[in-house]
C-alpha cells in the first residue's frame, strides 16, 4: 500500500507519517531521496525557479523508483510529500506546469491533504525555529492550499482532506485508517 501525505509546511505531515507507518507496519519515505539531500540546500538558495523545479522533478522521479522497490518487497509506504508538492510549490513560484510528466510514476492508493489555518501554521513553524515573517510562510498559506486542492482535483487521485487545527495526530491517524478501510471494501 502506498499513501502520500501532502500539504503546506507545518500542517502535520512529518508528525503523522511515522505514527501512520507504525500502525500500518510500514515505512516512512520522505522526499527528496537521500542522494539529493546534499544538493538540496544549494538548489533551494541559489537556483532559478526553473532549475529548482528540474531538481525536484528529477528527485521525485528517483523517489518513485525507490518507493516501487519498497512496495515490491511487500512493505507499505507512507510518503512525506511526493510529486504534488513539486507541482504546487513551483506553480506558486510562477511556473506553468503540466502534471502529466508525473503520470508514469507509481501513484498512491490514497493521498492525504493535511490542511492547517495560517495562524496555527505560523505557530507550529515558529516552534520549529522557522521565522514566520521570512516570506516563505506568511501570506502564502491560502494560495498554496488552494493550489493543492486544484492539483488534486485535476489529478483524479483518490484523496481525503483533514484540517489538523483541531485534531490530534492520533485522531488524524484514525481518520486515515478509516478512509483506507473504506477504500478496501
Amino acid at each position: 500500500m502506498f499513501i502520500v501525505l501532502e500539504g503546506i509546511d507545518g500542517c502535520g505531515k512529518s508528525s503523522l507519517a511515522p505514527i501512520l507507518a507504525n500502525r500500518l507496519n510500514g515505512v516512512v519515505y520522505a522526499t527528496p531521496p537521500e542522494k539529493y539531500r546534499d544538493m538540496r540546500k544549494k538548489i533551494d538558495t541559489t537556483a532559478s525557479i526553473e532549475k529548482h523545479y528540474e531538481f525536484y522533478r528529477d528527485a521525485v522521479i528517483e523517489a518513485s523508483i525507490e518507493i516501487a522497490d519498497i512496495l515490491h518487497s511487500g512493505k507499505t509506504v507512507v510518503c512525506d510529500r511526493y510529486w504534488l508538492s513539486t507541482i504546487v510549490y513551483h506553480r506558486a513560484g510562477g511556473l506553468n506546469l503540466d502534471e502529466s510528466v508525473f503520470s508514469k510514476l507509481i501513484q498512491p492508493e490514497l493521498t492525504v491533504l493535511l490542511q492547517v489555518s495560517p495562524e496555527i501554521q505560523v505557530q507550529r513553524s515558529t516552534k520549529r525555529g522557522v521565522n514566520a515573517c521570512d516570506g516563505q510562510i506568511s501570506g502564502k498559506q491560502i494560495e498554496l492550499t488552494n493550489l493543492f486542492w486544484n492539483a488534486l482535483l485535476v489529478s483524479k487521485l483518490p484523496f481525503i482532506a483533514i484540517n489538523t487545527d483541531n485534531f490530534s495526530i492520533d485522531q488524524c491517524t484514525n481518520i486515515v485508517l478509516g478512509a483506507l478501510s473504506k477504500n478496501n471494501k
